[in-house]
């Protein structure tokens, strides 16, 4: 290999060759899931596990109620605001 016009060996200890009569179980990619709580678990074993889609609504609605909270928060906040500045006007 050749960098920066300097010729340097390839470092062969750091890939490992796999031999050609190794057999794996299996051809494909294993099947999980990764739970709620970051998880990896099997489907086999646990399919009472809520889809991601279902997860995905949830979250969405508890985003969506938080964001009402925090709005209404916000107004009356304002509210008070407003009344605080009436009660400073109708002082004077």
């Amino acid at each position: 290999m050749r960098v920066n016009g300097v010729e340097e060996p390839m470092q062969r200890e750091s890939v490992q060759t796999v031999s050609a009569d190794v057999n794996f179980a299996t051809s494909r990619f294993p099947n999980y899931r990764i739970s709620a709580n970051d998880r990896i678990v099997d489907p086999k074993e646990s399919p009472d596990l809520p889809s991601m889609k279902d997860i995905v609504a949830r979250e969405t609605a508890q985003l969506l109620e938080q964001q009402k909270r925090l709005s209404v928060k916000d107004l009356a906040s304002k509210f008070e605001k407003g009344l605080a500045a009436a009660a400073k006007l109708s002082a004077e």
